[in-house]
């Protein structure tokens, strides 16, 4: 029985992605019940494919049709991929949040891996807001649940990770604007100087 799990959960992917806000809606509805009803039956290599196969690639083709929105200056579709995302996400937080005790943390902190990863490839501030947002979200409704030292110093170091390859650019975009701002004030300086 298992087997049949990944195809139907993968299969929502392709609906969820959808442009009609309705039928997305529904996607994301029917793909969180489905975990909602099933999850009991789920084994770790299920909940594995899961991750890698299903979560991940749908995050991906978020970030993907957002930037491909950008580039076409095309904030209103890039908005709705946005939103898309904060929705799937916030589901998947209530998700975990509520059966938290039946899953337990192991499971929870690889879906938190799975934030960082996908957090660490993101390029749009927005798209990076949502998932901070919600992974915030999840650590506060679910922190006080977890008791293990090795829970807490796996979830500290899966964030740090994350600080760490997004910090540089972040850095380097402030060194740029600083830089910029210097070799303004110079020109205006050595304009008015007499």
């Amino acid at each position: 029985m298992q087997e049949l799990w990944f195809p139907i959960l993968r299969n929502f992917t392709g609906l969820i992605m959808e442009k009609n806000e309705a039928i997305r809606n529904n996607a994301i509805d029917a793909f969180s019940s489905t975990l909602q009803a099933h999850h009991q039956h789920f084994g770790d290599g299920l909940w594995r494919e899961i991750f890698g196969l299903v979560l991940l690639p749908v995050f991906e083709d978020i970030r993907v049709q957002v930037e491909l929105a950008m580039r076409k200056t095309n904030r209103e579709q890039a908005q709705h991929h946005i939103s898309t995302l904060q929705l799937f996400l916030g589901r998947l937080n209530e998700f975990f949040v509520t059966n938290l005790a039946e899953l337990g943390p192991e499971l929870l902190c690889c879906f938190m891996d799975a934030m960082c990863l996908f957090a660490s490839k993101i390029n749009n501030e927005d798209l990076a807001k949502v998932v901070m947002f919600q992974l915030r979200q999840l650590i506060l409704e679910v922190g006080d649940k977890l008791n293990e030292p090795d829970l807490w110093i796996d979830i500290i170091e899966q964030i740090s990770l994350l600080y760490q390859q997004t910090i540089p650019q972040i850095l380097e975009d402030e060194m740029k604007k600083f830089q910029n701002n210097d070799a303004a004030v110079i020109l205006e300086e050595d304009r008015q100087a007499p």
